[in-house]
């Protein structure tokens, strides 16, 4: 469980990231998952952001995956905009989405450890 790779991505002028990383720092802990697992990585340049396949800021991707399927529009260093169940966007992803992400990721290790 303490080998997930989870990493935020965020452009400093997006004011939400750090919200974002509160919101995944409460839930780790919750999980048990230690802090320290979280990478922060900075995207400030245009060729960063497609190299990163950056749908905007902040992104949290779990073993490499965005926790919610950005649609394939170009790589943008704006401030992501995330679909709450209730159709209304937002800022941040839903504690939702990040435990759902979370979850499909430990069993997807599990199975993997098991082989």
């Amino acid at each position: 469980m303490r080998n997930l790779n989870i990493e935020l991505l965020y452009t400093e002028d997006c004011p939400s990231h750090q919200d974002a990383l509160a919101q995944l720092y409460r839930i780790l802990l919750e999980f048990g998952i230690p802090i320290s697992s979280v990478i922060l990585t900075e995207i400030s340049l245009p060729d960063e952001a497609e190299q990163a396949r950056f749908p905007g800021s902040p992104t949290i991707r779990i073993q490499g995956i965005d926790i919610i399927d950005a649609d394939d529009g170009p790589p943008s260093l704006s401030c992501r905009m995330y679909r709450s169940q209730s159709g209304k966007f937002n800022s941040l992803p839903e504690d939702a989405d990040i435990l759902l992400a979370l979850h499909r990721a430990l069993e997807e290790k599990q199975e993997s450890d098991a082989d």
